[in-house]
């Protein structure tokens, strides 16, 4: 009987060891989001708790959301919480997945975003909130004041320089 309960504590223990690291890989987040900014398109999931031997990656599928982790490009693998997507295309629409892969090829289910469409600078701004377009045009301002403060200072430096 002790030799029954052992095997039993054993193998519960070990049944529980491997469903809960098949559960650490399988880990993926509830959302992601996808939204067009005026470099690219933003694409961001979230921090997540990964094992060293996991990374996340990132697909892209113009007009329609990928079905499965095979449909559509990669375009990020690794353990971020977000990416830049540069080398989207102004006025197309794209669609983003991601799931979560380890070393010996396991695969967790794919969680996709909503469609997005790449603005172009024109759009981008018409589309801009008033609040927006002020801190973008307040900081336009604040540079422009620097580096006009900064051209009157090393004049006054120059002029002290050469005794005027």
């Amino acid at each position: 009987m002790k030799k029954v309960s052992l095997i039993l504590i054993v193998v519960f223990i070990f049944f529980f060891g491997i469903s809960s690291s098949l559960q650490a890989a399988t880990a993926v987040p509830k959302k992601v989001f996808a939204f067009s900014e005026m470099f690219g398109i933003n694409v961001f999931w979230g921090r997540l708790n990964l094992e060293e031997t996991e990374k996340i990656v990132l697909l892209r599928k113009k007009d329609t959301c990928p079905q499965n982790s095979l449909d559509g490009e990669r375009i990020y693998e690794g353990n971020g919480s977000g990416y830049l997507d540069k080398k989207a295309s102004n006025r197309k629409c794209y669609c983003y997945g991601i799931f979560i892969t380890d070393i010996s090829g396991g695969r967790s289910s794919l969680v996709t975003s909503a469609v997005v469409t790449k603005l172009n600078l024109w759009q981008y701004f018409s589309q801009a909130t008033q609040e927006n377009r002020v801190i973008f045009w307040g900081g336009v301002a604040v540079v422009i004041l620097s580096l006009l403060n900064l051209l009157k200072k090393r004049r006054n430096e120059r002029n002290v320089l050469v005794g005027k």
